[in-house]
């Protein structure tokens, strides 16, 4: 199983870490020689006077206060989409890890969900809204989280990400898709803020404007 995920603060003044909540841990495949593809994730966005914790292949996302008291349980805006049979062709899958001096060769057995996660990724903005991050349906199997959430080895999603934007009661309130290459960062009152990865892997930072 994975570990839990905990989020929290340091207070200066004691010197400790205070516990707002905890994500608990999930199983990752009862055979440790498989890997599931697809893999759900923890997820969590900082606002304002709030922090969102998700995880990815659940259908809420939980809106708590500093102090770890809940606020409100958000619907993912987005329904279950299955996994096609033309994307489970994969059985097995082998990495290559170097390190100087040494190199080490990791192979495994992939396991498929019936369904992918139900949303990739959350971000925080401003007037307690969320915009939230459709899985992608990607028909090559992705094995670790990161390829999907982590800005700096992202998969370029060439057909851009789609985004549906909620209120503050969860409500959805647009819809739109972010450019191709580009992994949202940080969302403003009138503007979302990037990094950008071309067709070379060359990375960059880049400032939209928002039009409502």
């Amino acid at each position: 199983a994975r570990q839990p995920m905990v989020v929290g603060r340091f207070v200066p003044a004691t010197e400790a870490f205070d516990t707002i909540a905890e994500l608990p841990a999930y199983e990752r495949t009862s055979d440790p020689e498989t890997v599931r593809a697809y893999p759900r994730n923890r997820v969590y966005g900082i606002g304002h006077d709030r922090i969102y914790l998700g995880d990815t292949g659940s259908d809420t996302i939980l809106a708590t206060s500093f102090t770890g008291e809940r606020i409100r349980v958000l619907p993912v805006p987005f329904e279950p989409v299955p996994v096609p049979a033309d994307a489970k062709e994969e059985l097995s899958r082998e990495e290559v890890f170097t390190r100087p001096g040494q190199s080490m060769t990791l192979s495994w057995t992939l396991v498929y969900p019936d369904y992918y996660p139900r949303y990739a990724r959350l971000v925080a903005a401003p007037e307690d809204r969320v915009w939230v991050m459709a899985y992608p349906p990607l028909k090559e199997p992705v094995v670790f989280a990161e390829e999907v959430i982590h800005p700096r080895i992202h998969r370029r999603l060439d057909g851009g990400a789609l985004w549906r934007v909620v209120d503050r009661d969860g409500s959805p309130i647009a819809e739109l898709r972010t450019p191709p290459g580009f992994f949202l960062l940080e969302v403003g009152d009138d503007y979302i803020l990037g990094i950008h990865k071309d067709e070379f892997g060359r990375e960059g930072v880049r400032l939209y404007g928002l039009t409502r």
